[in-house]
């Protein structure tokens, strides 16, 4: 089957002769066989030359026959990268080499080739080697095959968070903290582009608002984490002058009209007190003296 490509097979043959026959191969490099149709598997430039054939038929030496073996140089692998990294869920593109005729396979030897570069799974960290080759325009000899490493890192896990964080209605606030490595924040769930500056809530309104943390581990950027900013409502005090003397007269509704003191139910007041505000959107204490004595 010559000319044949480096790194092949080359298989000789000899014609069948009826009888007792013993047939002689010798060759470059010292070869030397007695079967009829020998193989000599991956063959070099040092099994290139002649080869020689012989049969003895019932004792009598045959004529010999002789055959040239060209082997074709396999052209040098592709240029690629080595390894490819990926971060696990990013999104992958199909591998890339630089080379004529490009053949891409998942097994270093055997297999079929792929019918088109492959694009590397990144749902599941880990390592997965693909091997590629390139064929020669003139030989139709196949490169040997290169390997490429696909790497898929695993995402780290979100930073440590205060899940929710409260504020009264114009209180100062401070910058959002969390504890991780290369936090970036942002202002929504998806999509945005992060900063690494932490932000500062603004508590002019009463409301909720939620800003998301993430961390980067090896330049994999991990899920975002939530964080929930409650801005209560802050009731605007009365001036004193709308502040109502409340005055009683000492009844019996507690059994005595001479002790000083009468039963009074100050929830009566709350409307007032709230300065028209929903009274449901608030929790009241009730103090003595202004050391808040409940």
């Amino acid at each position: 089957n010559s000319p044949v490509c480096e790194n092949t097979d080359l298989n000789l043959t000899a014609t069948f002769i009826s009888g007792t026959v013993s047939y002689s191969w010798t060759g470059p490099n010292g070869y030397t066989t007695t079967t009829q149709n020998p193989t000599l598997t991956g063959v070099t430039q040092v099994n290139a030359g002649q080869y020689i054939v012989s049969a003895t038929v019932n004792g009598c030496a045959s004529l010999k026959d002789t055959v040239v073996v060209v082997v074709n140089n396999a052209p040098d692998t592709p240029v690629t990268s080595s390894n490819v990294v990926y971060c696990e869920d990013e999104t992958a593109v199909a591998l890339t080499a630089t080379g004529s005729n490009l053949r891409w396979y998942t097994a270093a030897t055997g297999g079929i080739p792929l019918t088109s570069p492959p694009i590397p799974n990144t749902t599941v960290p880990g390592t997965t080697t693909y091997w590629v080759t390139q064929t020669s325009n003139v030989t139709l000899c196949e490169s040997p095959r290169k390997a490429i490493n696909v790497i898929v890192l695993a995402k780290p896990l979100p930073p440590t968070v205060s899940a929710i964080i409260y504020y009264c209605q114009n209180e100062t606030a401070t910058a959002l903290t969390a504890t991780g490595t290369n936090l970036k924040w942002y202002t929504s769930a998806t999509g945005g582009v992060g900063s690494t500056t932490a932000p500062v809530p603004t508590t002019t309104t009463a409301g909720n608002t939620t800003y998301y943390v993430t961390q980067t581990v090896n330049t994999c950027e991990s899920p975002r984490e939530a964080v929930s900013v409650i801005i209560y409502e802050t009731v605007e005090a009365l001036a004193p002058s709308a502040i109502p003397i409340i005055e009683i007269c000492d009844t019996t509704a507690d059994g005595d009209d001479t002790n000083g003191y009468v039963n009074f139910n100050l929830t009566l007041q709350e409307s007032l007190l709230l300065n028209g505000k929903n009274a449901s959107d608030f929790t009241f204490a009730y103090y003595e003296d202004a050391a808040r004595t409940i």
